[in-house]
């Protein structure tokens, strides 16, 4: 702001026409067609293993899930479900979620969301909230709710703390910290974990040093 003023306010000045135009334009309520092309366009890029879009780094898709919900709800279908379904439970139960404090990173550098950039953004967590509060509506699971929650928690911490856009990795927690220079103490932490708890670990973490 201090040094390239000029840049910031020529390009909200765009952003702004943009917006502007776009709101000028009547585009009316996409059809059937429309969402059927959109729903296609994404099963061409989808990674039905891992949820989400294939490859690396990874975001989070909450609105792309939104759209798989609503048009699941307007079809009287559950396949947009299966993949929303999958993409959340990943996300939340791997790298991306903070299982420390609460919310979503902004994204994962790998394909397989377990390895977050340690940045937090309030759309995106408000994003991640609607989608998951969404996802108990439609399948009364409590996990998604445990998410939601998480999400909370985490967005009043940081406001009370005077970040209310975003969260950078300068401000990594000291828990945080000392789970990324020593991970070996999860697996202190975890040890006699049995069944259903044990498939979550990550198979990669035994074998750090």
């Amino acid at each position: 702001w201090e040094q390239r003023r000029d840049g910031i306010v020529d390009q909200s000045a765009k952003v702004t026409a943009a917006i502007a135009q776009s709101h000028a334009a009547d585009f009316g309520i996409p059809g059937d067609d429309v969402l059927d092309a959109a729903v296609a366009a994404v099963e061409t890029r989808w990674d039905d293993i891992n949820g989400g879009f294939v490859g690396g780094p990874k975001f989070p898709p909450a609105m792309v899930c939104e759209l798989l919900l609503r048009v699941d709800a307007l079809n009287n279908t559950n396949t947009g479900l299966a993949r929303a379904g999958t993409a959340l439970d990943a996300m939340a139960g791997r790298g991306l979620y903070d299982h420390l404090g609460g919310g979503f990173h902004r994204y994962c550098v790998d394909a397989h969301w377990g390895v977050p950039h340690f940045e937090k953004m309030l759309y995106d967590n408000a994003l991640l909230l609607r989608l998951c509060a969404h996802a108990f509506q439609v399948t009364g699971l409590q996990r998604f709710l445990q998410v939601a929650e998480g999400i909370l928690g985490a967005v009043l911490r940081q406001q009370r703390q005077g970040a209310t856009v975003a969260r950078g990795p300068d401000l990594i927690s000291a828990d945080q910290q000392r789970l990324i220079e020593r991970p070996q103490r999860v697996l202190v932490a975890l040890k006699g974990v049995q069944g259903e708890a044990s498939q979550h670990l990550p198979a990669r973490l035994g074998a750090v040093e």
